[in-house]
């Protein structure tokens, strides 16, 4: 977890953008979506195919397109995405 303000361990964020243009679903969950450079990360996941969630309270933050969004908190929305998902 990083706070406001506060920046990625290098190495952490390499290995997210690394996995990001590996992954086949990226969820992005509880973030604006719009602090860089993190904000990329959901970019790259699209540019190869992956498909993106964004969960977020707030709606439409986040500025890519084909991502679908789920305005909610991650508390409520994960358990029954996971529930729909894996029965």
């Amino acid at each position: 977890m990083v706070w406001f303000g506060e920046s990625l361990p290098e190495q952490a964020l390499q290995d997210a953008f690394e996995s990001a243009g590996l992954c086949d679903l990226l969820l992005s969950v509880g973030t604006s979506g719009v602090v860089q450079p993190a904000a990329l990360i959901p970019e790259v996941a699209l540019q190869q195919g992956a498909n993106v969630i964004h969960i977020n309270p707030e709606p439409g933050q986040g500025q890519y397109s084909g991502v679908t969004r789920i305005q909610g908190k991650a508390g409520q929305v994960l358990p029954e995405l996971f529930g729909r998902a894996f029965g």
